[in-house]
């Protein structure tokens, strides 16, 4: 294996794990949305 080699496997191990978490902060930011508009329509409800 050379250097080369080497550097293009962690490179793309990085890609995956950018990926994968700005997958997992798109789903989270998605639910705190629906949550924050939960909570504006129901602001009286208790907790």
């Amino acid at each position: 294996m050379t250097i080369l080699n080497y550097t293009k496997i962690l490179n793309a191990i990085r890609m995956n794990h950018e990926k994968y978490f700005a997958e997992r902060k798109a789903i989270r930011d998605l639910h705190l949305d629906r949550l924050g508009d939960y909570l504006k329509e129901h602001p009286d409800e208790p907790t």
